[in-house]
């Protein structure tokens, strides 16, 4: 079988993957096959927009791991991040400019995924007011990114969908919800609210809004049932609030600024924030641990400073702006188009829950916002570079 076959069946996998929190088994086959590649004479890189966004952030990274405190740490989370975020960027770069369609293919597994992902969770589900849809490889949270994510990619879907597919597409849409809405991710909601409003903003297929409709009713009816639950979790949310308390949001950002403040340029090293967390948190303020600062461009600060900001920046700039100009030369009412619009509202919706909850921390989830960057820049490569 040819190389590239084998490449996008693993990228395939590694999209599947991604809402259960498997995909850092995806990205190791993907590394392989680059691997075998090489060794067949293939390039070892393909240029994308991506590039000056991975080379400014991976470099960052290594710095700042060489003069980190937790070297060791450090260097082996930077060494980590490029070995899963390299083959899957160049796997979807390959993939889509060689037929920009198998982007519809890689958004169908990541749909499939996450009804699997969502019945899974839902069959574990304890029934008491505190129980939070989890997964072995997933906390409530990361589920609600790849959930969040995978509720913006079945909708995206659905105008295009037809036949059997369109069936598994509204069959999917209100489980998918009714997973997302059990994670109690409020970061999650938020992150599925944001990607559908950014389809709704670029209206791709006149059929979408049956999509819509089917989230919202399977929310509706949802709220009513689970009145126990929604009394706690939004108890649980008032002490998010406060300056000061156990599970204090606030006491965590404080403790970001003061890292970054300390450590302005390179910060502490990645996979750092927890073991800095821990010194530097007053007692009784906030969390007793915080593996994450809940907020993406705090928390890139403290371990990667200023200048982890600006590749943090230059990254999801070039990611987001090859999709938009992917999304601008489709034409209206064409199947490329919708394609363009789920990838960006994916994309939209990954980063805002981001901006509340870290989820990218966790390699798994990583893979998946680097398989989104990736489908976009491959796609808009392929337009003016075939």
């Amino acid at each position: 079988m040819p190389a590239w076959r084998w490449r996008e069946a693993a990228l395939l996998l590694t999209a599947f993957e991604v809402p259960f929190g498997h995909a850092l088994l995806g990205a190791a086959v993907l590394l392989v096959v680059a691997l075998g590649e090489l060794v067949e004479g293939e390039p070892l890189w393909v240029r994308s927009p991506l590039d000056l966004g991975l080379l400014a952030w991976l470099g960052v990274a290594t710095a700042s791991a060489l003069v980190s405190p937790w070297r060791t740490t450090a260097l082996g989370a930077a060494a980590a991040t490029a070995a899963v975020a390299l083959p899957v960027v160049r796997a979807a770069v390959l993939a889509v400019r060689r037929r920009p369609a198998f982007a519809r293919a890689c958004l169908g597994a990541w749909a499939a995924g996450a009804v699997l992902a969502a019945v899974w969770a839902l069959s574990t589900l304890a029934p008491t007011a505190d129980a939070r849809a989890t997964l072995p490889d997933l906390t409530a949270n990361a589920l609600g990114t790849t959930l969040g994510v995978g509720l913006v990619v079945l909708t995206g879907l659905s105008p295009g969908a037809r036949g059997p597919v369109r069936v598994a597409v509204f069959l999917g849409l209100p489980i998918v919800a009714l997973g997302l809405a059990l994670t109690w991710s409020r970061g999650g909601w938020l992150a599925a609210a944001a990607g559908l409003g950014v389809l709704l903003a670029l209206r791709p297929g006149r059929r979408l809004w049956w999509g819509l409709v089917t989230a919202a009713a399977t929310a509706a009816l949802t709220i009513p049932v689970l009145t126990a639950q929604w009394t706690w979790h939004l108890d649980r949310l008032r002490q998010l609030l406060p300056a000061t308390g156990p599970f204090s949001r606030v006491a965590v950002w404080h403790v970001a600024l003061r890292v970054a403040a300390e450590h302005p340029v390179l910060g502490t090293g990645l996979a750092t924030f927890g073991v800095v967390y821990e010194q530097h948190a007053a007692p009784a303020a906030g969390p007793e641990h915080a593996p994450s600062a809940h907020n993406l461009v705090l928390h890139t600060a403290a371990e990667l400073g200023a200048l982890g900001v600006v590749a943090l920046a230059i990254l999801l700039g070039a990611g987001l702006l090859a999709q938009a100009r992917w999304y601008r030369r489709s034409p209206p009412g064409a199947p490329a188009r919708t394609l363009a619009a789920t990838v960006l509202a994916a994309t939209a919706a990954f980063v805002m829950h981001q901006m509340v909850d870290v989820t990218i921390i966790g390699l798994a989830v990583s893979v998946g916002l680097f398989l989104l960057l990736g489908l976009g820049a491959g796609a808009s490569a392929s337009e003016s570079d075939p």
